[in-house]
């Protein structure tokens, strides 16, 4: 049996997309990555060709310094996916999803450690209580989302590539 696993995430990474080639060799998963954006405007990485399993979604970003805001439409359908991996928190598209399509579905937040500061940061954060599970990017975030969202499993993803 394959699962369905979808992860929306906001730029093709090498950090990311070296576990997503791992997952998506895995017999047991069927991978769909959706991109918001192609590239960063200060990305160092080199534009590499997209995997079958990768799309970038069409819309644009506005900036709310220091952050690139996006929106997305159309959204992706999420209807057949077990489990959704949100790997955006601040973005439109990652807001709207998580507060209506994610409502009645498993998901996880992947992420970095979260600053403590910034504008309408207790309202953009608000949906990680309702997240299945946090995997936290390195043990200081772990430690933060733990202290700040205990509802959630958490887990611990370490730095790395390959």
């Amino acid at each position: 049996m394959k699962y369905e696993v979808a992860f929306v995430s906001i730029v093709p990474s090498p950090y990311q997309r070296d576990l997503f080639q791992a997952l998506a060799a895995r017999s047991e998963v069927n991978l769909s990555v959706f991109y918001l954006e192609a590239a960063s405007p200060d990305s160092p990485w080199p534009r590499e060709p997209l995997e079958p399993y990768e799309k970038i979604l069409r819309g644009f970003w506005f900036g709310i310094p220091p952050m690139r805001c996006h929106v997305n439409w159309p959204l992706p359908n999420l209807d057949r996916f077990a489990l959704v991996v949100m790997n955006s928190l601040v973005s439109l598209t990652a807001q709207w999803l998580m507060r209506t399509t994610l409502q009645t579905k498993r998901w996880i937040f992947w992420g970095e450690r979260l600053g403590r500061r910034g504008p309408f940061r207790k309202q953009m954060v608000a949906p990680l209580h309702r997240a299945s599970a946090i995997a936290a990017i390195g043990r200081f975030a772990l430690e933060d989302y733990r202290e700040r969202f205990p509802e959630p499993r958490h887990f611990c993803i370490p730095y790395h590539c390959n």
